[in-house]
């Protein structure tokens, strides 16, 4: 590249820009490039690469560009976390795990809360973290008893006939059953 940088008494200054080779690796897209731009800022400013304050950077925005320089940029993630009843949409720092989100968050798991993904899953973009309230109730029913038939042969009536001599009535059981729930809706249960 070359700049003119002014034209003093009929004399022309030139100012001569070597392009280095610089690196960029955003996201795990990497080119290489010839640049003349003095620092990362004005190299990404170039190539119309905007970061952002969650984004991570491996180099300062104002270190200079030098031959070989490797620029690592890792975008902020979007997630979208799905707990108590709401569901949220947010970009975190890369690198954070489903446990710092739900601790940035204020979510307090219970001891049977369950969490997809894993607690120590690095997110990555579009991840959607889901936290189920588990809750385990002790609950009593009432279950029917049929009431059975005996059948009795008596040479006191006609062959054939029935008669009814003690009417039968269902009985009822109590029956304690424990009821697993996630977010308030029956899962399992055991007897």
């Amino acid at each position: 590249k070359v700049v003119v940088s002014n034209v003093v008494s009929n004399i022309l200054n030139i100012q001569i820009l070597r392009a280095v080779p610089v690196t960029v690796t955003d996201n795990n897209n990497t080119i290489t490039v010839m640049s003349t731009d003095k620092t990362v800022s004005d190299l990404l400013e170039t190539l119309g690469i905007t970061v952002n304050e969650l984004d991570e950077i491996n180099l300062n925005l104002d270190a200079e560009i030098k031959e070989g320089t490797v620029v690592e940029i890792r975008y902020a993630p979007v997630i979208t976390l799905k707990a108590d009843n709401a569901t949220i949409t947010s970009k975190v720092s890369p690198r954070t795990t489903v446990s710092e989100i739900l601790k940035n968050a204020n979510i307090t798991l219970g001891e049977q809360d369950k969490v997809e993904p894993a607690l120590d899953t690095v997110i990555t973009n579009d991840t959607t973290v889901t936290v189920k309230r588990v809750t385990v109730k002790e609950e009593t029913v009432t279950e029917e008893i049929p009431y059975t038939t005996s059948t009795v042969n008596s040479s006191a009536y006609v062959k054939g006939t029935k008669k009814v001599t003690v009417a039968g009535v269902n009985g009822a059981k109590e029956v304690a059953k424990k009821v697993t729930y996630e977010d308030g809706v029956a899962v399992s249960e055991e007897i």
